[in-house]
């Protein structure tokens, strides 16, 4: 099996590099991947002692106009 040269763990911690915290909503815009994706590695990397997690969640609720 041959390794991508830029996966999605390197996409992430390059994102989240300057330590600016962000939603999984703006890592998966940003990385152009599933929310899933973005959920599983964030999550994978936090585990690992690669990503740190804010305090409070980041997120805000959709509201969609009907």
């Amino acid at each position: 099996m041959v390794s991508r040269p830029f996966t999605t763990k390197d996409s992430l911690l390059n994102l989240m590099s300057d330590g600016k915290p962000r939603s999984t909503r703006e890592v998966t815009e940003r990385l152009g991947v599933t929310a899933r994706a973005a959920e599983t590695a964030c999550c994978r990397y936090w585990k690992a002692g690669l990503l740190l997690r804010s305090e409070k969640p980041l997120h805000a609720a959709n509201r969609v106009s009907q």
